[in-house]
């Protein structure tokens, strides 16, 4: 998509994606883990690009338009969460190349 009128492509770039639960595990224990994580955007070899919360589906959306002075390769990463008994596991996506 090269965006609209109203704007550029890099002003309309976008890291997004969903933390995911696998297993049986409860429905308690999937919303706990979905719900309010931190998500990292990483520069791979460069450091932190930003950081976003996740919603209650465990969906995230943060802008890339600062990354066009930024180009390479991306990954995002949730930390290890413990909430009582319910433990949520760390994760981190395959990278990706941006811009």
């Amino acid at each position: 998509d090269q965006g609209t009128a109203g704007g550029s492509y890099y002003e309309e770039a976008a890291f997004e994606g969903t933390v995911a639960t696998k297993g049986k595990a409860s429905k308690k224990a999937k919303r706990v883990c979905r719900r309010g994580r931190t998500v990292v955007i990483n520069q791979l070899g460069a450091g932190r690009f930003g950081q976003v919360k996740t919603n209650k589906r465990g969906r995230y959306a943060l802008s890339g338009s600062d990354a066009y002075n930024a180009p390479g390769r991306y990954s995002a990463t949730v930390r290890k969460r413990k909430r009582g008994k319910i433990v949520c596991k760390r994760a981190t996506s395959k990278p990706v190349e941006a811009f």
